[in-house]
């Protein structure tokens, strides 16, 4: 339940903005790294598991939402969130993006 004086929509309308900006630069990635014969396995494997964690993600965050309210529950997920997409930033695994691989023969031809 929304409480008087929550004003959650602002909220939900910048952190949809902040993490929409991850997305394009995901496919990038994506597309530059994984060899194209693999492309729609690896792809729609990663697809398939982020469709079907959002209905567990939306059934979490309601009854979250409704036993301690807006505000904490948006705080805990962004702190989830948090959690997930800082190690590339403190790890070394986002240097390599850096290195620019060598086609295969099969994109060469395409």
């Amino acid at each position: 339940m929304v409480r008087a004086g929550d004003h959650g929509e602002p909220r939900q309308a910048l952190s949809g903005l902040m993490m929409g900006a991850l997305n394009p630069l995901i496919g990038v990635v994506e597309f530059e790294r994984i060899p194209a014969r693999l492309r729609a396995r690896v792809m729609g494997a990663g697809d398939a598991g982020a469709f079907a964690g959002m209905p567990v993600g939306g059934l979490l965050a309601g009854g979250l939402a409704g036993s301690i309210g807006l505000t904490a529950t948006m705080l805990a997920f962004g702190g989830i969130y948090l959690v997930v997409c800082l190690p590339p930033f403190v790890g070394k695994v986002w240097r390599g993006l850096d290195v620019r691989l060598a086609p295969t023969p099969a994109e060469e031809t395409a």
